[in-house]
């Protein structure tokens, strides 16, 4: 990877070029802001960053500083983890932290924030043109932080993700913490890593961790790469939105929370590590206990939008993995809207949720990289430990392949290469090509109504042809690659 450009319109150098139309409004089902602004976009309920000309501004140097001086830009203090550990007193009521450091310099170690509750924010980011490095961030029990453009990076030592949000129980639960603009990484450079190396080497990204209160999570516009697990999202009002996670050997998200909006954000570039492990794009999970009671933990207002997944851009990726798109095979869904989410994938779940209740899978595009699989959308009845689905609409999606079980899910307008689908309440396989049922069109050559789909050089261009049939149809996202 070449080249990581911050902003709404990003560029891998190399591997893909997402056109900046993917950032365009986000439709109001989503509504993930509640009306705030960016850059500090949060989920609805959640603080919002007040500054002030009042506010304080100290400077954190770990080559020059020292934590006996006092702040000032002539004067730094040494690290971060120093600065929050002994200037508490003179940061609880808000202030900004301007972090120097350089990638081969000093850096300010694994920064520990342990029941840190401040009455306003306090905001930490880089100094113009500096690369300020942790080694990592856990914050238990805190509340109130930004962090801005660091660069937080280090090989597995222990259990502990590259950053950890939980609350451990202090009673000063993990609330308002916002990462933006901040790059998050095993190594720099992995090139030479085996599928061992990777397995004992590669951090995870991060874990937001909903036990004992934490919630209030948002993460903005981060680039997670060189990690196994991207990121899980265990805590309440989590908003994940316009992150990139490239290059990874496990799942990119695993989710499991209430009031959770995951939207506009890229996924690529999947490793195989000979783990045994089924990687996802994005999968819901049982919760953070791991544990779940008589008839399925419960989930509610779950928001999938505008992301796109696509298994591998990068032809030089040494051990491209098998990956599965968004879904969800334990628990239960409550008001779950997938919508306008664009995989592109190798393995058979493109989308599949099951013990939906009051659930939106509509305008989507779901295509197989792997022509030797038929990738598709499915709504099933129950998960693992779930009750049956109720009440689920499956409409107006472009997919290899349609495969719907439940009959709680209503199907209809949907564009489908291969279709399996109840027909007079039994299930049709050989639903035959250019039949209409029940509003849903079984096409041949799907693939030929976008400008280029061709695996097996990498290069996507899903803008329609002039003639295409599926316009109002499916994500509606412009997503070009170039296979270079």
């Amino acid at each position: 990877m070449k080249k990581f450009k911050y902003g709404t319109s990003l560029v891998v150098s190399g591997v893909m070029t997402l056109a900046p139309a993917i950032f365009g409004a986000i439709p109001a089902q989503a509504a993930p802001t509640g009306g705030v602004p960016a850059p500090y976009a949060v989920a609805a309920g959640c603080a919002v960053p007040q500054q002030s000309a009042t506010t304080p501004t100290y400077y954190v140097d770990p080559d020059n500083g020292n934590i006996g001086n006092n702040g000032s830009l002539t004067s730094p203090w040494d690290t971060l983890n120093n600065v929050l550990t002994f200037k508490q007193s003179q940061l609880v009521n808000g202030a900004t932290l301007i972090l120097y450091g350089r990638p081969g310099g000093k850096t300010h170690g694994t920064v520990q924030i342990n029941y840190l509750s401040n009455n306003n924010f306090i905001t930490v980011e880089n100094a113009s043109g500096q690369t300020p490095v942790l080694t990592g961030l856990q914050i238990t029990g805190g509340q109130n932080f930004v962090f801005e453009g660091l660069k937080i990076q280090s090989i597995k030592t222990d259990w502990h993700p590259l950053v950890y949000i939980a609350d451990q129980y202090t009673g000063v639960p993990a609330k308002n913490i916002i990462l933006l603009k901040n790059w998050i990484s095993s190594q720099d450079n992995v090139s030479t890593w085996s599928p061992a190396d990777w397995r004992a080497k590669a951090s995870q990204g991060l874990l937001a961790d909903g036990r004992g209160g934490t919630s209030c999570i948002t993460i903005n516009n981060n680039l997670f790469s060189n990690v196994g697990l991207g990121v899980a999202l265990m805590a309440d009002q989590t908003l994940f939105i316009s992150n990139t996670i490239n290059n990874f050997g496990d799942d990119a998200v695993d989710f499991a929370a209430n009031n959770l909006v995951i939207t506009n954000n890229q996924i690529t570039n999947n490793l195989n590590l000979s783990d045994g492990n089924h990687n996802d794009c994005m999968q819901g999970q049982i919760g953070p206990t791991g544990q779940s009671i008589p008839g399925g933990n419960v989930y509610n207002n779950i928001t999938i939008t505008r992301n796109v997944c696509i298994a591998q851009t990068n032809p030089r990726l040494t051990f491209p993995g098998t990956i599965q798109g968004i879904d969800a095979f334990n628990s239960n869904w409550n008001n779950l809207v997938v919508r306008n989410n664009t995989v592109i994938v190798n393995a058979w779940h493109g989308i599949a949720f099951a013990s939906v209740h009051g659930g939106i899978i509509a305008e989507n595009t779901v295509l197989a990289s792997n022509p030797a699989v038929n990738t598709w959308i499915t709504v099933a009845d129950n998960s693992s430990e779930g009750t049956p689905s109720s009440n689920v609409f499956v409409q107006d999606n472009v997919s290899t392949a349609l495969f719907v079980t439940s009959a709680a899910a209503t199907v209809q307008g949907n564009y489908a290469q291969n279709a399996s689908l109840l027909v007079n309440g039994a299930l049709d396989y050989n639903l035959p090509p250019g039949i209409n049922v029940g509003n849903n069109d079984v096409i041949p050559g799907l693939y030929g109504q976008f400008m280029s789909f061709n695996p097996a050089q990498l290069v996507y261009n899903l803008n329609l042809t002039p003639n295409s049939i599926l316009q109002s149809h499916g994500s509606g996202l412009v997503v070009v690659t170039s296979g270079q």
